[in-house]
């Protein structure tokens, strides 16, 4: 948008191409959804969205009386879950989960950092303006170096996810998914500690480093956060 603006294209336009391009992602979500629900468990080959024929793997599966079938091959044969042990599972209510001290702990950790990123992005130009003396082809330069450093959150997002899968293969017991996440939640942490240090610096070079460990810390911090709550 900056580089587009400086070369004559108006706000008013740039913004317009943004809305037209938002108007996909209401389409996804009207269109891309299963009409009710999604069956669990998944029966096999199911699939959701438009299609183009009927596909009879898409129906729902229903759970009887006695022992429901899911389908898990194990060295002694086919695997079979009670019912009973598989509604127990899932009847847990969302008041239980939003009184719980996981969920709030997280809350105030996910906040604090992500506040931490939006005061840095909010506060960046006025602190390059401060460092450049005023200099509007050093705030231009600088700028444009975040900027690009933005695209390069892609190539960081999957390390966090390969360290929660080394460190589950340690735990044996059944909490080993969130022995995973502390790992990765602490190195989310001192990521984010580093960062700020770095941003504290009055010096114009240092924010070169500073940008990398924004790009870093936001791509473990919202994809921890995403991993955390589906195994929490």
């Amino acid at each position: 948008m900056k580089v587009l603006y400086q070369n004559g294209v108006s706000l008013r336009t740039t913004f317009l191409f943004i809305t037209c391009c938002s108007v996909w992602h209401i389409a996804r979500t009207l269109f891309l959804m299963p009409n009710t629900f999604f069956p669990y468990p998944l029966p096999e080959g199911y699939s959701y969205g438009l299609k183009c024929k009927k596909n009879k793997a898409s129906k729902p599966t229903t759970i009887s009386n006695g022992e429901e079938d899911l389908g898990i091959k194990t060295e002694e044969g086919q695997l079979s879950i009670n019912s009973t042990l598989l509604l127990e599972t899932k009847a847990v209510s969302f008041i239980s989960c939003v009184r719980s001290s996981l969920f709030w702990f997280h809350f105030i950790w996910l906040s604090v950092m992500q506040l931490r990123h939006y005061m840095f992005i909010a506060t960046l130009n006025p602190t390059l303006t401060r460092l450049s003396g005023g200099d509007p082809l050093t705030v231009s330069h600088y700028t444009n170096v975040f900027a690009v450093s933005q695209f390069c959150g892609i190539l960081c997002a999957p390390w966090n996810g390969i360290i929660i899968d080394r460190f589950k293969g340690k735990y044996k017991d059944s909490t080993a998914d969130l022995h995973s996440c502390v790992v990765s939640l602490a190195i989310t942490a001192t990521q984010c500690m580093l960062f700020s240090i770095s941003a504290t610096l009055s010096i114009l070079p240092a924010f070169y480093a500073t940008f990398i460990l924004q790009v870093l810390n936001r791509s473990f911090l919202y994809g921890g956060n995403a991993a955390f709550l589906s195994i929490a």
